[in-house]
């Protein structure tokens, strides 16, 4: 069960509301890094599939997993 980085958008009508929010997630198992009420971003850890109930929170707009990506060494072959 891996844990995955996510970024979590409030919807606008709920920014005064952030931190009731962010206690919501974190009931849903969001380990909270960040929380930034000015642009409605909270930031954490989540179990891979506990994403999808994120997602159901009404104040909720978006949910985005991190992603990463690795590039070859410079003395590759393939570039």
């Amino acid at each position: 069960m891996e844990r995955i980085k996510v970024t979590v958008t409030v919807r606008d009508a709920h920014l005064g509301q952030i931190e009731t929010v962010a206690q919501k997630l974190a009931d849903l198992g969001l380990a909270i890094e960040q929380t930034l009420p000015t642009i409605g971003v909270i930031t954490g850890t989540v179990r891979s599939e506990q994403v999808q109930a994120l997602r159901q929170v009404s104040e909720v707009e978006l949910v985005a997993a991190e992603q990463s990506y690795r590039l070859p060494p410079p003395s590759s072959n393939i570039q």
